[in-house]
């Protein structure tokens, strides 16, 4: 497929059945009890699954069990690939919190603001306000550079999982880089951007709504909890999911057939 067409499909494809896209948004609301994160990330396993065999369609809400297994495969390479750049944003979270605190105790300057600052309710705390000073700030971009870095590779790397049917072809690494040629450099880089720009964007709303809410308290909270998994989540998820499947060179049942045909001795039959 050309890159418009990849792009317009994989936007287009969340909204291609708004029940199941809900039923999606439902689930991700309660993402942070783990059960259910772990199932819509089966779920967009399904959708790449799906899209190697040419449905167009979002995928129904059946086999749970393969579901719930096929999101732990998706956890792991998630977790792995992103791993080294979270650490990286820790690390300048832990810095800046204990670097900022101890100033302040030390010069006696602890005033009323920096006491709401660090006390105040997660869902109205200014998360951004926590990286402060140059080695934080340094650490942070680090991060979200390696994450990226991270996500670009799994563009790759999760089909690649799901076509071979084993969580281990996530970190071969040379066929993930052979895969990526066969795609072309230009492409993978164009989509690949793409692809982050929209992962970008979801994650900063769905971090920006507890702060647009929180004039209303626990109740803003609430709200904004249920915006970000019904629609916010819910697209994202869809939207990866269809465009890995879309993005990725080759087909489940091409693939298979090329290994039997390297297996199968030929024979060439002598015309007398």
């Amino acid at each position: 497929m050309q890159i418009k067409e990849i792009i317009s499909d994989s936007i287009s494809f969340p909204f291609s059945n708004p029940v199941r896209f809900l039923i999606l948004g439902v689930i991700l609301i309660f993402s942070p009890l783990m059960l259910p994160l772990i199932l819509a990330g089966g779920y967009m396993i399904r959708i790449i699954k799906n899209t190697s065999q040419g449905i167009r369609e979002m995928p129904p809400f059946e086999d749970l069990t393969n579901m719930f297994i096929d999101g732990i495969k998706f956890l792991v390479v998630n977790i792995a690939y992103s791993l080294p750049g979270l650490l990286f944003i820790y690390a300048a979270l832990i810095i800046s919190i204990f670097t900022s605190l101890s100033n302040m105790i030390t010069s006696g300057h602890i005033n009323n603001q920096t006491i709401a600052m660090y006390s105040a309710p997660y869902y109205t705390m200014d998360y951004m306000s926590l990286f402060s000073g140059p080695i934080p700030l340094l650490l942070l971009i680090i991060g979200i550079i390696l994450v990226s870095l991270g996500y670009l590779i799994q563009v790759i790397a999760i089909p690649r999982m799901v076509y071979k049917d084993k969580v281990g072809a996530a970190f071969e690494i040379k066929s993930i880089y052979k895969k990526i040629q066969v795609l072309g450099w230009g492409k993978y880089l164009v989509c690949g951007i793409f692809f982050l720009i929209v992962v970008a964007l979801t994650t900063i709303l769905g971090l920006i709504l507890p702060d647009l809410f929180k004039n209303y308290g626990i109740n803003g909270y609430i709200i904004s909890i249920i915006i970000s998994g019904l629609l916010i989540s819910s697209f994202e998820y869809c939207f990866q999911g269809r465009f890995m499947g879309l993005i990725y060179p080759g087909k489940i049942e091409n693939e298979k057939k090329t290994m039997n045909d390297i297996r199968k001795p030929r024979f060439v039959k002598n015309s007398e």
